[in-house]
């Protein structure tokens, strides 16, 4: 049995959805010019005009394509492995329960602010509390596989000790740098504060602190397996179909090898016969 891991999105049905939902949603709200409905601040959205859905709304698409490219980009080297740890189905209920915390916590915050403090704190589109709620996941279940130093020689010198400065990376360098893009994308006040809201809800969860982690939803169960199941069916169908397509070909071609007999040959057989 090989050890290596499948390649793309194979067993691996949430990350899929999820890759296609950053990637679609966003260019429909685009074409469609829904944009303005993303946008969330306490003032005048909700304190004036009472929109409280657009607390549901703001995390389900980002609002530029650098944003979903750097998103995608993630999911696709870093985030996808963590449905391989923890099974798709508790892949799929951490991510509806990072949606659901990240949703109160920024409903919370942006409402005391403006109550409390005066505050407007103006809330980017785009789910930024999932991604750093998912990257704390990837730091703390991903082992470090290698590492790799910037060596700057006589350049820099260490004075304490007279050695030569080095910068040690490991292979999370890029996630990193994927990561930091994304936290300053809207500059460094609202996408910095989600996402540290992200991340710390993160935090929480997966240690415990937030319940739902290990917990069983029965509907998010049945309505997976059901879709599962169902195109398990249709690929199972498919492969059999294409199996038969092929024996027939196959038959058909032997039949095209055989020679015809002529005319003769088929009145000496009867004779033989």
């Amino acid at each position: 049995m090989s050890s290596t891991l499948p390649t793309g999105f194979l067993h691996l049905p949430i990350s899929s959805v999820l890759t296609t939902w950053i990637i679609i949603v966003p260019l429909v709200v685009s074409i469609l010019e829904w944009k303005p409905m993303f946008i969330l601040s306490y003032d005048p959205f909700v304190s004036k005009w009472a929109q409280y859905w657009r607390f549901v709304l703001f995390q389900l698409q980002f609002q530029n394509e650098s944003q979903v490219m750097l998103c995608v980009t993630l999911i696709v080297f870093s985030f996808k492995n963590l449905e391989r740890v923890f099974g798709s189905i508790k892949y799929l209920r951490i991510v509806c329960l990072l949606f659901l915390y990240n949703m109160v916590a920024i409903t919370l915050l942006t409402w005391s602010a403006y109550t409390l403090l005066g505050i407007n704190i103006f809330v980017p589109a785009g789910p930024f509390g999932m991604v750093f709620g998912l990257l704390y996941a990837h730091w703390k279940y991903t082992p470090i596989l290698y590492k790799f130093e910037l060596n700057f020689g006589g350049l820099i010198k260490i004075r304490s000790s007279n050695e030569d400065f080095k910068l040690v990376f490991t292979n999370d360098f890029l996630t990193s740098l994927l990561a930091f893009q994304l936290l300053i994308s809207e500059g460094l006040i609202s996408s910095v504060i989600v996402s540290v809201v992200g991340y710390f809800i993160g935090s929480l969860l997966f240690n415990g602190l937030l319940p739902g982690l290990n917990a069983r939803i029965s509907l998010m169960e049945l309505v997976y397996n059901k879709i599962t199941a169902k195109k398990s069916r249709t690929t199972t169908t498919r492969e059999r179909t294409t199996v038969d397509e092929d024996e027939q070909a196959d038959q058909s071609d032997e039949r095209e090898d055989t020679p015809a007999r002529t005319l003769s040959a088929q009145i000496l057989d009867t004779f033989r016969r």
